[in-house]
């Protein structure tokens, strides 16, 4: 501990005199990994973690930079993540952004489950002799400089450094470097060596799975049938048993297989036998399928036996793990093999190396209030938070506990009350912290302006984040979503910085206009927005408001008056009346309840004024339909620019 401290003093009196300096050179950045792995591992092992590296599959082998200041960066952080941490693990992931010319941007993360940070003391954390929590951490070693000189050195390496936590659950510090490429050839798993024999283990990896194939497995002793299956069933979940050959062609007669594992030793009817009943079965429906004999006959004049007898090939048991996967990806069809994106490396001392495990730069994110159909988010890549609906029965989070026609039903019984409100900043720390598991960043698009107080929950979960930023949009259900899209969209192009995308934002989110149409005024009046007297009467005139989100919440734009089918097509032609000025590439229409009939109706409609690509009719999320009622029908669309874009 002493020598730790005087060399860290030394260290920050080079940094505060100036006279540290940077030493760039070539250095292997599997060699690193593999030094960091097998100085920590043993570390986290005696604390009974689990230690892992994850590392992208396009980090380069080769780099130039200070691999001495960048080991001591991360050897910080790895020693604090297994300090800290009592129970769980510790991740160590290592990914790559594409920068100008030769050179990239290295994301080195740590993180762990350990007891994490309160948000009060993030902004402190860096500050020299800082220790938090010190009552509580009295009996775990440290000083207080370690994380001061890893914000120092990244910082004269023209990186930055952020961390993310939520405290009792664990943090992560993502470091983030330029540095320039020597050798573009990806890492490898041969590039990584372990230099401690104790921890070498087996090291086998399951390159393929096969999901939709079955697989039946004949042999008389019933502790072979259980542990070959289970060695079976990581690659192929189907899998069927069978105790005896007269057993077999009861199934083979019920099931068609796409592999048979079949032992030649069996009482009564034996292997041989039995396939060839399989190959002659009347009404059976393996005749063609693959068997494969299982044999404890290792002798290699045992081939040509089971070739002649009708096997396929034959498996020596005890069954080996390795040979087996080999041969059920020999044997069985190619369509139905499922290869792996990555390779894992498995030791016995409870840790593993992934090679290929991708994080995405930039994750893009919002409210369930968006209102946008499946495919749409799985297309771009968006996860949602559900928001709160609050009724006399409990609290529900939409689409999860509760959908769109459940509240609708539940809101047409007299005397009820339903509220929303947000995610609690519990429910967005641990939204957001298992976005970053798998992203660098994270932008969050929010229906309100910061002034709204219902809407300060994310605002608020993110100061516990060093790298989620938060974009209030003040737009509703499918605007919020079209806004939504156009972040995505540039987020996974990987073209775009979060400020390039937040900048185009801002701008975009000025041309896209969004209101709805409300069947009734119930839903104003349960809101407070109007009294029981107004309500009374604009039921009785006929009255439909037309709403939108405004700077102070919803309002009021004007009132449509008559039949809801007679105020819709005045409301669609209103839109649609100069059809030049709005962007015809998608427009979206959400309803909480509508008839296929009416749908029908307002697409023809909508068609006949403009040419429009992509027309889409969406549901209401549960949320949004509490706050507009069972016949609302919104329209969102974008208009175009001056420019014509």
């Amino acid at each position: 501990m002493l020598l730790s401290l005087i060399n860290d003093i030394l260290d920050m009196s080079k940094m505060e005199s100036g006279k540290m300096e940077i030493v760039n050179t070539p250095y292997s950045l599997g060699e690193m990994i593999s030094e960091l792995t097998n100085m920590i591992r043993p570390r986290a092992t005696e604390k009974e973690l689990d230690y892992t590296v994850e590392v992208g599959d396009n980090v380069p082998s080769k780099l130039l930079g200070d691999d001495v200041r960048i080991k001591q960066i991360l050897i910080n952080l790895l020693n604090n993540a297994v300090k800290y941490t009592n129970e769980g693990g510790i991740t160590f992931s290592v990914q790559c952004e594409q920068d100008e010319d030769d050179r990239v941007f290295i994301v080195f993360s740590v993180s762990d489950t350990g007891i994490g940070i309160k948000r009060e003391s993030i902004s402190n954390l860096f500050d020299v002799f800082q220790r938090l929590e010190i009552a509580s951490n009295r009996y775990i070693e440290g000083t207080g400089l370690g994380l001061s000189i890893v914000k120092q050195l990244v910082t004269l390496m023209n990186g930055e450094v952020n961390v993310n936590s939520v405290y009792t659950k664990g943090s992560t510090f993502v470091v983030r470097l330029p540095q320039p490429v020597v050798d573009a050839t990806p890492l490898k798993p041969e590039s990584f060596k372990d230099t401690n024999p104790k921890l070498i283990g087996e090291r086998h990896k399951i390159s393929f799975t096969a999901p939709d194939a079955q697989i039946l497995i004949v042999d008389d002793n019933e502790l072979n049938l259980i542990v070959e299956a289970k060695l079976i069933q990581p690659i192929v979940p189907r899998v069927d048993t069978a105790a005896s050959g007269e057993e077999c062609l009861e199934k083979t007669l019920e099931t068609h297989y796409d592999l048979i594992l079949m032992d030649h030793m069996m009482p009564g009817m034996d292997g041989i036998e039995c396939l060839a009943q399989i190959r002659s079965q009347a009404g059976g429906l393996n005749r063609d399928t693959t068997v494969i004999a299982l044999t404890a006959n290792a002798d290699p004049k045992f081939k040509s036996f089971y070739s002649s007898n009708g096997f396929d090939s034959y498996l020596i048991k005890p069954v080996n793990g390795k040979m087996l996967e080999d041969l059920l990806l020999d044997m069985l069809p190619n369509s139905l093999i499922h290869m792996r994106d990555s390779t894992i490396i498995k030791s016995d001392a409870q840790s593993q190396v992934r090679i290929g495990a991708h994080k995405a730069q930039l994750q893009i994110t919002t409210e369930n209030l968006c209102d946008l159909p499946r495919y749409l988010l799985d297309q771009y890549h968006i996860n949602t938070i559900p928001s709160k609906i609050i009724t006399e029965h409990g609290v529900f989070y939409d689409d999860l506990e509760v959908d769109t026609a459940e509240i609708i039903n539940y809101m047409e019984q007299p005397g009820v009350s339903v509220k929303t409100g947000p995610s609690d900043v519990a429910d967005y720390e641990r939204f957001f912290a298992e976005q970053l598991e798998h992203a660098n960043q994270v932008l969050h698009i929010t229906v309100s302006n910061e002034n709204v107080s219902l809407f300060q929950n994310p605002v608020e979960a993110a100061q516990s984040f060093g790298n989620v930023t938060v974009f209030t949009a003040n737009k509703l259900s499918a605007a919020l979503g079209m806004l939504t899209c156009e972040a995505a969209r540039m987020a996974v192009s990987g073209n775009y910085s979060i400020d390039e995308i937040i900048d185009h934002l801002t701008e975009y989110n000025r041309k896209i206009h969004f209101s709805f149409l409300l069947g009734s005024t119930g839903n104003l009046l349960q809101a407070g927005f109007i009294s029981r007297g107004m309500h009374r009467f604009a039921e009785t005139m006929m009255f439909h408001p037309l709403v939108s989100l405004g700077k102070g919440g919803l309002r009021i734009r004007r009132i449509y008056w008559g039949y809801m089918d007679s105020c819709l097509k005045k409301y669609i032609h209103n839109i649609f009346r100069r059809p030049s000025i709005i962007d015809k590439e998608r427009i979206i229409v959400v309803y909480c309840t509508l008839s296929e009939e009416r749908k029908s109706r307002i697409e023809t409609m909508i068609r006949e004024l403009i040419d429009v690509e992509e027309l889409i009719f969406q549901r209401t999320s549960p949320s949004s339909s509490v706050n507009t009622g069972a016949e609302t029908i919104g329209i969102a669309y974008r208009l175009m620019d001056s420019k014509g874009d």
